[in-house]
């Protein structure tokens, strides 16, 4: 599964989401198990779409300051900020710890995180810089899955 995260009407937060659509729209055939989402939740909820797979690619923005970088991020090192990190519920990184201290059984994962600013302004469209970045995440989420078939 590869799964794209954000809010796709904070412009440059909606990379992941416009990553995976982007897969979408090249139509290449992948097996039957396998599933393309867009995801709009983090921390708990996120978790819970991710326990009926064997393997996942999460694609997402990240803080950072080079807008349109994107790098494969270790679980390991994952801020404790981003989505899901409120008052009711917990980040990305949270959520993956608990679930391995309560002893959940996670699917094999890689996160590619796509750099941006922090969102100040409500908009569909990326920035140009980050639009660079949505076309390298979006093949590199391919490759990792052919690389697992």
């Amino acid at each position: 599964m590869i799964i794209g995260l954000g809010n796709p009407i904070l412009g440059d937060d909606s990379a992941g989401i416009l990553a995976v659509r982007k897969l979408k729209e090249k139509g290449k055939e992948f097996p039957k198990d396998f599933e393309i989402k867009e995801s709009y939740v983090g921390g708990m909820r996120l978790l819970e779409e991710l326990m009926d797979y064997e393997r996942a690619v999460i694609v997402d923005a990240i803080i950072g300051e080079s807008p349109g970088t994107v790098r494969l991020i270790e679980k390991d090192t994952l801020s404790n900020k981003g989505h899901g990190s409120t008052i009711h519920d917990v980040s990305i990184s949270q959520a993956l710890e608990l679930a391995e201290k309560s002893g959940l059984r996670l699917p094999e994962l890689r996160i590619i995180g796509i750099e941006i600013l922090p969102p100040t302004e409500f908009t569909e469209k990326p920035s140009p810089e980050v639009e660079k970045g949505i076309e390298e995440a979006a093949e590199m989420a391919e490759n990792i899955m052919e690389g697992w078939n």
